[in-house]
Parts: C-alpha cells; structure tokens; sequence
C-alpha cells in the first residue's frame, strides 16, 4: 500500500498518474498555516528546536550551563533572540558570554 507524507494518509485509492503529480505538488508546495491556533504552535515548535540546537551545540563543546540558563533558553519564545544565540553558540566561551545582548 501507498502512503504519503507525515500523516500517512492512504493514496491507494488514486491512479498512478495521478497519485505522482500530487505527490510533487506537495513536496514543492510552500504550506503556510491561516488559523492562528495553528500559527502558534508551529512557532512554540520552531522555538523548542532552536532551544534545543542552543543546549546541544553547547553541551558539544564542553560548555557547562546551569540549570537556571537551561530553563531560560527552552522558555525563551523570540525565535530572533533564538537564531541570535544559535549563531554565537557555536563561537562563545561561556553562557554568559552567550546571553549576553552586547
């Protein structure tokens, strides 16, 4: 049996043909979400791994960060605030240096 995307939703059902052209049209198709029940909880999952990359990039190089700092970053919901520490994770010395705005 065929299944498509995430969800696995069955195309069996459809032809060939038919069942490849809507394959491609959504792999290339941009998916931008209208309700903002779903806006939100894309962006608290874009935030979550930001946070994420955050504490592992820094744990990958040794770098101690206390709980306190843990906490911050996965609460931290400002994916530019996000992107701006996942940048300098991979150059800083110390989550101080890290947190600080400069």
């Amino acid at each position: 049996m065929v299944t498509f995307g995430h969800d696995g939703a069955r195309l069996a059902v459809l032809p060939e043909t038919a069942r490849g052209i809507l394959e491609e049209i959504m792999k290339t198709r941009a998916r931008e979400y209208k309700s903002d029940f779903a806006r939100r909880y894309v962006a608290e999952g874009e935030a979550k791994g930001e946070a994420r990359a955050i504490l592992l990039l820094l744990a990958a190089r040794g770098i101690e960060v206390p709980e306190s700092v843990r906490v911050r970053i996965s609460e931290t919901t400002d994916l530019s605030l996000l992107d701006s520490w996942v940048r300098r994770a991979g150059s800083v010395e110390s989550v101080e240096e890290l947190l600080d705005p400069r």
